[in-house]
């Protein structure tokens, strides 16, 4: 990320806890570019989703509070506007799990991506949806429910664009799909990246991310522990160990280590 340009988004010194007493995030930062593709990487339970909940202003439904630190857009802060301000200011979230309305048809859910705004202005962002994307085209009067898990991904993520977001907030978008779904989502985020929207991208699967991103930060256990660019991050043999898959010692990885053995220079 270039010194000379200020971030879209920036986190500081960020600390998050649930139900009053639980520390789920411990002080974290990061900066977000006003485009491109930044991975934010870590294990379950690492603090990822509440670190999206903070930005997005969804903690209050999850008994989550911030107690500590800054959010800022654009260097204005965000953390006096309710969700739905900061959908209007440009704040768009895709949640884990996809989310869709089954029973809608797939323009029924891209116009309720649109609520708040003009029928008519939401009728020409399906249409432009339908155009960019053929498949919905195809699919548009079809119930969500009966898509296959990556093209209900395709459209919970065209269903965040209606609301023309200036940062693209993507919970584990590659969660339970197929290595060609996960193709087809990567491309659509390669493209929505493209075109001018920046996209911080929570995943699991540090390999893919690492692939679409220009910037990681991996957390755990609610602390930042290492961020860096996407290339020297992919090649770092801790997060090949932990994250990747290489494990020097026969491990397949992080979730498949019997003991978690951290490097030294993690707990500093």
């Amino acid at each position: 990320m270039s010194a000379s340009s200020p971030p879209l988004l920036r986190v500081q010194n960020l600390q998050v806890v649930y139900a009053s007493v639980v520390r789920a995030l411990r002080g974290i930062t990061l900066e977000v570019p006003a485009q491109g593709v930044i991975a934010l990487l870590g294990p379950n339970g690492a603090g990822k989703s509440t670190a999206l909940r903070a930005i997005s202003g969804l903690l209050d439904l999850h008994d989550g509070a911030i107690t500590q630190g800054r959010i800022e857009l654009s260097g204005h802060s965000l953390l006096t506007l309710t969700a739905d301000s900061r959908v209007r200011a440009g704040v768009v979230q895709v949640m884990e799990g996809r989310r869709i309305l089954d029973a809608l048809s797939v323009e029924e859910n891209l116009l309720a991506g649109g609520f708040g705004m003009g029928l008519q202005a939401r009728k020409e962002l399906v249409e432009s949806a339908f155009t960019r994307f053929p498949l919905l085209r195809e699919r548009r009067r079809q119930p969500a429910g009966y898509l296959s898990g990556g093209e209900q991904q395709l459209l919970a993520i065209c269903r965040g664009l209606m609301r023309r977001p200036r940062v693209l907030l993507l919970d584990e978008p590659f969660l339970g799909l197929s290595p060609r779904a996960v193709g087809e989502v990567s491309e659509l985020i390669r493209r929505i990246s493209e075109e001018g929207v920046t996209v911080l991208l929570v995943e699991q699967n540090a390999k893919v991310a690492l692939g679409l991103a220009s910037h990681g930060y991996v957390l755990e256990t609610g602390k930042l522990v290492l961020d860096g660019p996407a290339e020297r991050l992919r090649e770092d043999p801790d997060v090949q160990e932990f994250y990747l898959g290489f494990g020097r010692e026969g491990q397949r990885g992080y979730h498949e280590l019997k003991r978690y053995r951290r490097k030294r220079r993690w707990l500093s």
